[in-house]
């Protein structure tokens, strides 16, 4: 019998539905998901498990009700810059005051709203921003395809516990990429929403301007339930084949891609053109100019969040995380304005390129996964982000799984819609992830296979 840690959100959300699966044993399978494994891989800073199970008994209580809201006993976790009523905040940083948050953010709100289950906190770079370091407060999360790889940034272990099968749902941010970042380094799917389209309400900002929260699940369908009980907007149904604007100049000309990520992004084409796509080159600005203007309007808007406290107590700051805010000082109100002109600029240079098209489609980044413990391929990997270019613009944009690097890491791709109208990017995406032939969502991270089954999924 599979164990029920390798249900997608909507098999796990049906199973309980119909009574197959009982919503205590579900919290328990996972606790000992999270017990087995997290040791290695760091992805929960704070696990509320006998919460979650006191939850989890409430609503098996509740079974014999008719109409169950659609998550209803579903757990889900979220990256530590969010509010749980109850737990302290920490943003993986001996900065934070840790005090207990009165309240739920508002998208945990609407998923507790929903019928789910909070069941703890996750790892994330020091305040969405900083990297991992030997004086951080906790260790930093691991990948679980190779726990000597980056798991990504910032949303590390909200990518990681969804790969190691230790919860169904996480809840991310993305100022620059981080739920993207993650979603791909560790083969799972992340929606960066329109600016402005779920509440930010409750979170820690980074860089009020760009920040998003979003859902990270296992698969495009399962994003498209989550993203329709946060925002209260019905799904749209996967339905004709795409007409799809390729942005290759972002990852082929306007860096030096790695010959792994051009062949999985090369396959997708293929597989989706021979399924009936079309495809059209599109152009918009350059990367370079792009990661400019936004790492101005990020490094101002943090500096100004952070720098009463970096003055009083700059030693509770990671080293890392110092000298980043520190750039903000640098840069001027010209800068920053400067910045702002050519975002207006950006976003119409994205909306001409989606005229005729359904969706955009590009590289998350232009490097695969690259070791944890080697400083000058994680430079490199934060060089080649294509990500920053839709928290410039506000546009949507979703990250899936395509295929794996030759080290046997996840490499993805990304797909653009149109500014809130992310029910038909998601419907889009859904129809590709059925299309793809070099990605299955059975398939697990060598840690966890051992005992594999010949459908992909494994018993622990």
């Amino acid at each position: 019998m599979i164990s029920p840690v390798h249900f997608s959100l909507t098999e796990a959300r049906d199973a309980i539905a119909s009574g197959e699966l009982d919503p205590v044993d579900y919290v328990d399978a996972l606790l000992a998901q999270i017990d087995a494994h997290d040791p290695a891989i760091h992805a929960f800073l704070r696990v509320d498990g006998d919460k979650a199970r006191s939850e989890a008994k409430a609503r098996r209580s509740a079974w014999w009700r008719e109409g169950l809201p659609p998550l209803f006993g579903i757990p889900f976790a979220v990256k530590d810059n969010i509010d749980i009523e109850g737990l302290p905040v920490t943003c993986h940083s001996r900065a934070s005051d840790r005090v207990p948050a009165a309240r739920n953010a508002v998208v945990v709100e609407r998923l507790v709203a929903a019928g789910a289950i909070p069941l703890g906190k996750l790892s994330l770079h020091e305040y969405g921003l900083g990297e991992p370091g030997e004086d951080d407060p906790w260790p930093a999360a691991r990948n679980p395809w190779d726990l000597a790889f980056t798991p990504g940034s910032s949303s590390s272990g909200c990518g990681a516990a969804l790969a190691a099968r230790m919860v169904p749902l996480t809840i991310g941010t993305d100022t620059g990429g981080s739920i993207r970042s993650p979603a791909m380094m560790n083969g799972v799917v992340g929606l960066k929403p329109s600016f402005g389209r779920l509440s930010t309400a409750g979170t820690f900002p980074l860089a009020p301007s760009m920040d998003t929260v979003g859902p990270m699940t296992r698969t495009v369908g399962d994003a498209a339930l989550a993203f329709e009980c946060l925002a209260g907007t019905p799904s749209s149904q996967p339905g004709r084949p795409p007409r799809i604007g390729l942005l290759d100049h972002l990852w082929r000309s306007d860096q030096t891609p790695s010959p792994d990520v051009g062949a999985v992004i090369d396959k997708a084409i293929a597989d989706l053109t021979e399924q009936g796509c079309a495809m059209v080159e599109r152009q918009v600005a350059p990367l370079a100019k792009i990661n400019t203007v936004g790492w101005v309007t990020l490094h101002v808007e943090a500096l100004a969040i952070h720098r009463t406290r970096l003055m009083e107590t700059p030693g509770l700051y990671g080293a890392a995380l110092r000298s980043m805010l520190l750039t903000g000082a640098f840069l001027d109100m010209d800068d920053y304005l400067s910045a702002q002109k050519l975002r207006n600029d950006f976003t119409a240079l994205v909306d001409d390129a989606l005229a005729g098209v359904d969706c955009l489609m590009t590289a998350v980044s232009g490097l695969p996964p690259c070791r944890m413990d080697d400083a000058q391929a994680l430079d490199a990997l934060s060089e080649a982000s294509v990500r920053m270019l839709c928290n410039v613009t506000g546009h949507p944009a979703l990250a899936l799984p395509a295929g794996f690097s030759r080290d046997g890491l996840p490499i993805g791709i990304q797909l653009i819609g149109r500014r809130d109208a992310e029910p038909e990017l998601l419907a889009i995406g859904q129809w590709i992830e059925a299309r793809l032939n070099s990605w299955s969502n059975a398939w697990l991270p060598p840690l966890l296979s051992q005992g594999r089954r010949t459908d992909g999924a494994a018993d622990l």
